[in-house]
């Protein structure tokens, strides 16, 4: 850094120490104090442990939440404001007799038989639609041709304006 510092000017770095088992995370910020290469240094130290640590924690609480959702044997999905299926967890694999890599992309109502296929998709709006959906009983398919009751309940999911994306 303080050799970057004296050839750019200016330069910035993450780096770690430890210390009698504890490790301490900072940022140091070196800037050449005048244009001659072999002139002063200043150097700025950060200490950024408890960020890395709050982010260590984030991580590991995003990973514990993406394995039960995988584990639930509910279906647990994302649609897009189109009603395409753009998420869907390991439950609906069992539920739709396919490989969900072979739903994604497709519309959650297309899987209702055509009789129900209207009642579905206006469900499905009033999501899009900004409000909420609890226990709406639908029947959709299976790839073998069974039916199967689906009690889908959802909420809109909003991107940073407010808009609903899906």
């Amino acid at each position: 850094t303080v050799r970057q510092a004296r050839d750019q000017g200016v330069a910035e770095r993450e780096c770690r120490t430890s210390a009698e088992g504890e490790t301490c995370w900072f940022i140091a910020t070196a800037a050449r104090a005048s244009d001659q290469a072999d002139g002063w240094v200043f150097l700025q130290l950060r200490d950024i442990s408890g960020l890395r640590s709050a982010q260590e924690a984030q991580r590991k609480a995003e990973a514990d939440l993406a394995d039960m959702v995988e584990a639930a044997h509910d279906l647990i999905w994302r649609v897009d404001n189109r009603g395409h299926w753009t998420f869907l967890n390991a439950a609906a694999e069992e539920i739709y007799g396919e490989p969900r890599t072979a739903l994604l992309g497709t519309k959650l109502c297309d899987r209702s038989p055509p009789e129900r296929r209207a009642n579905d998709r206006e469900a499905l709006r009033r999501i899009l639609d900004g409000g909420t959906l609890v226990n709406h009983l639908m029947v959709h398919v299976r790839a073998d041709g069974e039916q199967r009751w689906i009690s889908l309940s959802g909420s809109p999911l909003r991107d940073d304006t407010d808009a609903v994306v899906g």
